[in-house]
């Protein structure tokens, strides 16, 4: 009889060669024979998790913690587990938690954590985390992109570029701090510095799926769409089933007003990705502009069934409703739009076209001069 070691470490050599099936039939068979034994319901776990099969790899990592409290990989692998599950990350923070409890000087936990935090909308407790992994390990580039990331989007702009130039000090090798540079670069508008930085990521790593795709949306905002479409083209080409090539590729198509060429790009990323609300508002959007109302309407419904504090959504959703005279609900939807978003200089202008439309004067004009005042800030 084949003994439980044995088995774990055939087990083991499965796993190293990727071989996941046969690595959770031998953990499986070890466990036949010591059935208490952590390790091995561990190693079965992110074997499970290999293949994204996360409820299995739950039940797994819950059982060797039950065995062995203190199994810290446990912790990390049922972070990852309940966060590929459920896609919302309240689980893995409360992971996070106990291995910090465990081990206060965990720099990887701090550095997790914080990314769940900014991930639930909460930037002051992520730069908390970040800082304290930066502590624990000044030179940790992830650390330094992800708080320069929380920077820039809170608007903090200068001491986001310090922490980029650090990381490229510390990593000049390494496409990914060029890469999120970048993007700050281009959602500030220095669109020359952040192609600069994008043609430096495909320098040192010319296969570079996200610069492509960064670098296309740059060159969408350069007036270059030829260089765009090839860019976004090659992105899908290296990665033909990610969803973000497609939806990417289909926001270009709609805004060179390519509808039917942007719905097939957005239905191909829904097939790759059912849980993409930014590509069912991108899919309703290009179906009003086609006149395609059901389709459209039904779309934006489920964007804000799944998150329904989209302003966005909202106001898309009442420019169709204007445009198909149901005027009560088209108001209700600009009234949610700017209630969830009080400076949406589109929301207060198409809710003060409808007024106008409506002979309404004196909303449509406080609406119409609310928008101006906005847009010259």
């Amino acid at each position: 009889m084949t003994t439980g070691d044995t088995l774990f470490e055939r087990g083991n050599r499965a796993y190293d060669t990727d071989d996941y099936d046969m690595a959770i039939t031998h953990y499986s068979h070890a466990l036949a024979q010591q059935p208490n034994n952590a390790l091995l319901y561990g190693s079965r776990a992110f074997a499970f998790l290999e293949k994204q099969e996360y409820r299995s790899a739950i039940n797994d990592f819950q059982q060797a913690l039950r065995l062995d409290p203190g199994a810290t990989d446990a912790y990390y692998g049922l972070a990852e587990a309940t966060y590929g599950e459920s896609n919302q990350p309240d689980e893995a923070v409360a992971a996070y938690n106990q291995i910090i409890m465990l081990h206060p000087d965990a720099e990887l936990a701090f550095l997790l954590r914080g990314w769940c935090f900014y991930v639930q909308g909460d930037g002051e407790a992520a730069l908390a985390d970040f800082d304290q992994a930066l502590r624990l390990k000044p030179d940790d580039i992830d650390a330094l992109l992800y708080r320069a990331t929380v920077l820039a989007e809170s608007g903090t702009v200068d001491d986001a570029l310090d922490n980029f130039q650090q990381a490229v000090r510390l990593a000049p090798h390494s496409s990914a701090c060029y890469i999120d540079r970048g993007t700050v670069f281009r959602n500030c508008g220095e669109l020359q510095k952040a192609l600069a930085d994008f043609n430096q990521a495909l320098t040192l790593d010319p296969e570079h799926f996200e610069a492509f795709v960064g670098r296309a949306r740059t060159y969408a905002l350069l007036k270059n769409p030829t260089a765009a479409l090839a860019d976004f083209n090659q992105a899908i080409t290296l990665d033909p089933s990610n969803a973000l090539a497609y939806r990417s590729r289909a926001d270009f198509l709609g805004a060179q007003k390519k509808y039917k060429r942007a719905l097939a790009d957005y239905e191909q990323a829904l097939e790759f990705d059912p849980e993409d609300i930014d590509a069912y508002l991108g899919l309703g959007i290009a179906h009003r502009e086609l006149k395609q109302h059901v389709e459209a309407l039904d779309a934006f419904d489920k964007v804000l069934n799944r998150d329904p504090e989209r302003a966005d959504v909202y106001l898309a959703r009442g420019v169709l409703l204007a445009a198909t005279k149901e005027t009560d609900a088209a108001l209700a939807d600009f009234d949610a739009a700017i209630s969830l978003s009080p400076e949406n200089v589109d929301a207060y202008r198409a809710r003060g076209n409808l007024y106008q439309a409506l002979g309404d004067r004196p909303h449509a004009t406080l609406d119409l001069e609310r928008a101006d005042a906005l847009a010259a800030e």
